[in-house]
């Protein structure tokens, strides 16, 4: 059975390549040669060069991600109340009537409100 990726498991996977182009940087290997060995984007090797030598980590600094932009606490918030009221009611109608993808509120019912999905289905006359 294949594991999920998490989100540690995503991290741990850019901090090892960050590492292997820090490896190769030390070996006194041009950033072009580097670029062209895993096919790793230039500016990445730039990037990590230059962020080692200031922090003296490959880490990434906390917080340096994309904040949310859709799926903000008012959101989720608004989500929450409108499954409380009407549990029944479709994902599709509520990202319709809250002006937002339907896959966004797939998101926020499975991963922030942790809510059971099932399915409904009409019976035949």
């Amino acid at each position: 059975m294949a594991s999920k990726f998490n989100q540690t498991n995503i991290v741990s996977m850019e901090e090892s390549r960050r590492a292997e182009i820090m490896k190769l940087v030390h070996a006194q290997i041009p950033p072009k040669d580097i670029n062209n060995a895993p096919s790793i984007p230039i500016s990445t090797v730039y990037e990590v060069k230059a962020s080692c030598s200031i922090t003296g980590t490959v880490r990434r600094k906390p917080g340096s991600g994309k904040n949310p932009s859709v799926r903000t606490p008012e959101l989720i918030k608004a989500v929450r109340n409108r499954i409380r009221r009407n549990p029944v009611r479709s994902m599709r109608e509520m990202a319709r009537s809250l002006n937002v993808n339907e896959k966004t509120i797939l998101t926020v019912v499975k991963k922030d409100l942790k809510v059971a999905i099932t399915v409904t289905t009409k019976a035949a006359d």
